[in-house]
């Protein structure tokens, strides 16, 4: 992905994006490992959506750059639950 502009990324906040999205695959794959039920199965997509989100977020904040990101609580919110969903 090239930006017109200058780029660099944070290490830690880029390798910890990384770390959450495989403790939630981990936590997720744990969870489905068990009996099939629907709670379960729930409980396992929440998780995957909310590793999804806070990999996406936490990457976005190892992004750095002269530009300062702010977000809309509304639109931050929604874009969790549609992570989840």
């Amino acid at each position: 992905f090239i930006l017109p502009m200058p780029m660099e990324y944070d290490l830690l906040w880029t390798s910890a994006s990384l770390l959450m999205a495989m403790f939630a695959s981990s936590l997720a794959l744990i969870l489905l490992r068990q009996k099939s039920r629907p709670f379960i199965l729930v409980l396992g997509g929440v998780f995957i959506g909310l590793g999804i989100s806070s990999m996406h977020y936490m990457g976005m904040e190892g992004m750095k750059s002269h530009l300062e990101i702010h977000y809309r609580p509304s639109l931050f919110f929604l874009s969790i639950l549609i992570g989840i969903v």
